[in-house]
């Protein structure tokens, strides 16, 4: 696989800074939508393919703790 094909095939996790909406993109080659919810920004994180992620909603002084491990 070309190395430009495998970039393109990057899993991101889509975070909303505001209101904690969440989404993956399965694209990366794709533009980074705004909030659905709110219409904020959205910040993405990439996620590797022998990663995991484990989201914990805290209160909303500390928002969202976001955990990667390798699988």
């Amino acid at each position: 696989m070309a190395l430009v094909e495998q970039q393109r095939n990057k899993i991101s996790l889509l975070v909303c800074n505001s209101c904690y909406w969440m989404s993956s993109l399965l694209d990366s080659s794709k533009e980074v939508p705004n909030c659905p919810s709110c219409g904020t920004t959205l910040e993405s994180l990439p996620v590797e393919n022998n990663e995991r992620c484990t989201i914990e909603a805290a209160d909303t002084k500390t928002g969202l703790i976001v955990e990667f491990q390798r699988a």
